[in-house]
């Protein structure tokens, strides 16, 4: 008879990096991880570590098995190599640090908008980057970026943030492709929680139903070994939890080469939203293009 602990998901022997692990979201995640037996590895900024270290023998007998590193997300690709460096492998990254600057695109500075790209995307970037080879090489892994709603929906005083989190949704999809014969699976979370980036934008009563902890759940599962889902973006807030899904309305053919007046003419039926199909790749959405051509059944394209 299988009893309740096993059938508990669990992590032990999995190194796990956490990046922005001292509070907030960072901290539930480090938490969950801990709690389920991975061997964690957490990093911030302003994350203590030992002033002289315990072996890394010691630490991964031992049973808390956690590591502290501190230094920028900036720096992901010389995170990842301490990781490997104390660890000897990495099975999945966490990349949750980020910072939020408000500011109207008319005084948003071209300054302002490389430190975002530099924490939100290249430092994700340099951090997959650096742990790709070694994920490749174990046939596992498992990356976690985290997106934003305002990066799926855009937010007025966010064109810098919103550009960054959108461009992690692109390199999702990317590397859930290349990393799939790999067994490297890449996620994307979008999670709404009461944090310090939230702080003064979300109503009381509405901040106070929304846990950094409600969203650890769906982290940890997409790190899981059973999980197979990849390539894809979850929103996530309060305990409610949602795939976003790629999805084109059917659109209009206007001949090969439209001219001005007919795209003028037809804008309500190339707007019109009541019906629709899901996609799942961009080869999909070029087929399904093609498929509504004249001639398509001359191409010998099946949808």
């Amino acid at each position: 008879m299988t009893t309740q602990t096993e059938k508990m998901l669990r992590f032990d022997d999995q190194v796990v990096l956490v990046t922005g692990a001292s509070r907030g979201l960072g901290r539930a995640y480090a938490d969950l991880f801990s709690q389920r037996g991975a061997i964690l590895v957490e990093n911030d900024l302003d994350i203590v570590e030992p002033p002289e270290p315990e072996t890394t023998q010691s630490q991964l007998a031992s049973t808390s098995k956690k590591f502290a590193i501190a230094g920028s997300a900036i720096d992901g690709g010389a995170l990842v190599e301490r990781v490997l460096a104390l660890t000897g492998r990495i099975d999945s990254l966490v990349l949750n640090a980020g910072f939020l600057r408000d500011r109207s695109f008319a005084k948003a500075s071209e300054a302002e908008l490389h430190e975002l790209l530099d924490v939100h995307l290249m430092g994700p970037w340099r951090a997959a980057k650096a742990a790709w080879p070694a994920m490749v090489k174990q046939g596992f892994g498992r990356i976690i970026f985290t997106t934003s709603p305002a990066g799926l929906y855009g937010g007025f005083g966010q064109s810098a943030y919103s550009a960054a989190k959108a461009g992690l949704i692109g390199l999702t999809r990317t590397l859930a492709i290349e990393g799939e014969k790999h067994g490297i699976l890449v996620n994307c979370v979008a999670p709404l929680a009461a944090s310090r980036l939230s702080m003064g934008v979300l109503p009381p009563p509405i901040a106070e139903r929304l846990p950094p902890e409600s969203i650890a759940a769906l982290v940890a599962f997409l790190c899981h070994p059973s999980c197979t889902t990849s390539g894809q973006v979850y929103e996530a807030a309060g305990g409610t939890i949602a795939r976003q899904i790629m999805h084109r309305n059917l659109g209009l053919h206007l001949g090969q080469i439209p001219n001005l007046e007919a795209v003028r003419d037809a804008w309500q039926a190339i707007n019109d939203a009541s019906q629709g199909e899901d996609l799942v790749s961009s080869t999909d959405a070029l087929l399904r293009f093609v498929s509504r051509w004249p001639d398509a059944s001359h191409l010998g394209v099946n949808v």
